[in-house]
This record gives structure tokens, sequence and C-alpha cells, in this order.
């Protein structure tokens, strides 16, 4: 049996799935998270329903690992979950016996971008959600400066998967009503959840981990979009908006999963 690992916004989207995959893979999971129809039993979870403002270092006995997952996208919550419940759990964390904490950040805290981001590329955040992270970041530094563990922040791309909601997961719920896919201009990358739990597992087993990842994921243009698009005969129209491009250098991830297939399955699956 390998080490126990703490997880918080474990029944959230990124959270739940990564929790089974540790649990299935030996670890003995300590899982945070709130009443949901997502959590599940296993003989290697321990689910504590509760809330993080009240997080207490007695909550991470035996806990050599926590991955930090827990927080919120919309800009009315960003700062209070993402900030203010961030400093609670850190405040507790310093005062047990933890060894790593991985803050799960996002490359949009670099903005949008005419070159990659690498690991310590100036932070230019364009919203509430990425300035909001900038501020997690700029928190956990601060106390990783005198912690008694070490501290590392994972900055994944854009992720999509089952109960995603970024544009590839936008992209089905139009196709399932037969909507119009609106084109524009940008350049992103795009990583399957599967794949990014993989790095995760891949840098929590490292035993000299860097301070700080940045995750790459699939580069995706309107062009490649639009061969997808027509490939798979999915309705679409061009428009001359340009939108936002978010890339970074950094963990190149084998892809498992590429958006042509998980929307070619989902085409086939959903009948669309």
């Amino acid at each position: 049996m390998k080490g126990k690992i703490g997880v918080t916004g474990a029944s959230g989207f990124l959270g739940n799935n990564l929790v089974k995959d540790l649990a299935n893979e030996g670890y003995n999971v300590v899982a945070f998270g709130k009443e949901s129809e997502r959590n599940f039993e296993h003989p290697n979870i321990e689910w504590k329903i509760m809330d993080l403002n009240n997080f207490k270092k007695e909550d991470l006995n035996g806990i050599e690992k926590l991955i930090h997952f827990a927080g919120a996208y919309n800009a009315n919550d960003a700062f209070s979950k993402n900030v203010t419940m961030l400093k609670k759990v850190l405040e507790a964390s310093s005062r047990s016996e933890l060894k790593y904490f991985y803050l799960i950040s996002t490359y949009g805290v670099f903005g949008d971008r005419k070159y990659p981001a690498e690991v310590g590329t100036p932070y230019h955040p364009l919203e509430a959600y990425a300035m909001s992270k900038v501020m997690a970041e700029e928190e956990f530094k601060k106390i990783m400066s005198s912690a008694s563990f070490k501290g590392i922040i994972v900055r994944p791309c854009s992720l999509y998967g089952k109960y995603g909601r970024n544009f590839v997961d936008i992209i089905i719920n139009k196709m399932k009503k037969n909507e119009e896919i609106q084109m524009v201009h940008f350049k992103n990358q795009f990583l399957h959840v599967d794949d990014f739990y993989a790095a995760i597992k891949k840098i929590i087993e490292e035993k000299n981990s860097q301070p700080e990842y940045n995750i790459e994921g699939e580069i995706i243009t309107e062009e490649v979009l639009k061969n997808i698009f027509e490939e798979l005969g999915i309705k679409y129209s061009l428009s001359n908006q340009i939108a936002r491009s978010y890339w970074c250098k950094g963990i190149g991830v084998p892809l498992t999963h590429t958006v042509r297939d998980y929307l070619k399955k989902a085409k086939e699956e959903n009948d669309i």
C-alpha cells in the first residue's frame, strides 16, 4: 500500500476522478468534498464532507501529501474560495506534519499570449478567476518561505472531459442541440482530464519535485477545429472575432485522448 494522500475538491470535476484513480493504484485517499451524487464508496477512500473554511490540522492526521483542487471558477466566489479559503487550508497545514502541498492553479495566470508562457513568465491575468489564482499563488509562495512542508504549483492548460465546462464541452452541448458553432480566431491548448491525471500522478511520485510545473496540451487553432468539424459533419460558421490565446511550455504529456477523437466519440454515442 502506498502513502496517504488528501484531495480537496474531491466532489468536483477534477478532483472526483483523480480520487478514484489514486485509490485504484493503491493509495489511501482522504477525499475532502461536499454532499454530491458523484461521491462513491471505495475501500481505499475516506470521505470527509466539510467546509474547508473550518479546516483544522487534525484533518490532516496521517496525510503526507495534499492536492488542493477546491475553489471556484465564477467571479462572485473566485476570491473567497481561491484565496481566502486557501489561506485557511495553508494555515492548518503549516501546523500539521504534512510533507507536500500541491496547489492546482491555471496557466490562465499568464493571460493572452503571442508566445507560450514558461515557468517564470510574469503574471498577466485578464479576468477575475485568473486574478484570484495569481493572488492564491502569491499567498502560497509567501507561506512556503517558512513552511515545514514542500509546496508545488501545478498549472494545467484548458481541461476537458465528462462534467467539464470549457470550450470543447460547450461544442458537444451545441452538437446535442443541433446548434451552429461560431468559430473565432484563437490558439489554445486542451488536455483531457485523464491525461492530466497521468501528469499529476507523475509529479506526486517524483522524489525531487520542481516548485512549479506548467502542463501543456494539444495545440488547437480555429483552422485545426475547422478541419475536425468538416470531417465530422459538425455545423459551424466563421467569425472575424479574435479570441484570447492561452498557451504555455512545460511538461509535455503523452496524449491518450485528442479533441478530434473526443468529439467523434460524443457524436457517435449521442447519435448527433
